[in-house]
């Protein structure tokens, strides 16, 4: 048996893995829209960079939990795989986007509702559309590999 640590431990080095490759994949279907620089040439690359480092930080704290999942529960690996790279991604999003609504939204007289629309939903909304191939094909590798891990172990 699998001590609890030890299963926390591969369900957030998996989800590092998966965020960087995930990340990588987000990068480059913005690259192909915007052009290679787009990160560069808005003026949301810091709250890009603080929704990146959110991710990682999300990754870990549900990485551990799809990790109990996956392992010591035996739910699905796929589906669980799935489902925790979309925790993964809405929390972030949520999070990072609440930095620029924070900075800006609040800042702007446009109402409290069109402010949380434009800087929260809008950006979890279109991450969701764009993103939810890649998500689905990263989190089904990510359930499969903390499961094979488990099983060396």
């Amino acid at each position: 048996m699998i001590d609890h640590i030890v299963m926390k431990k591969i369900g957030y080095v998996q989800a590092f893995k998966a965020i960087t490759v995930g990340l990588s994949v987000a990068y480059l279907i913005m690259a192909c829209l915007a052009g290679p620089f787009w990160l560069f040439e808005n003026g949301y690359s810091l709250n890009i960079i603080f929704g990146a480092i959110v991710t990682y930080i999300s990754g870990y704290f549900f990485g551990g939990l799809v990790g109990i999942w996956i392992l010591e529960k035996e739910f699905p690996a796929i589906l669980f795989g799935i489902i925790g790279g979309f925790l993964i991604i809405w929390s972030a999003i949520f999070i990072g986007s609440l930095m620029g609504y924070l900075e800006e939204g609040l800042a702007h007289q446009n109402g409290l509702s069109n402010s949380f629309q434009d800087y929260v939903y809008k950006p979890v909304e279109l991450v969701t559309i764009f993103g939810f191939l890649p998500i689905i094909f990263v989190g089904i590798w990510y359930g499969l590999s903390i499961k094979k891990i488990g099983k060396k172990i």
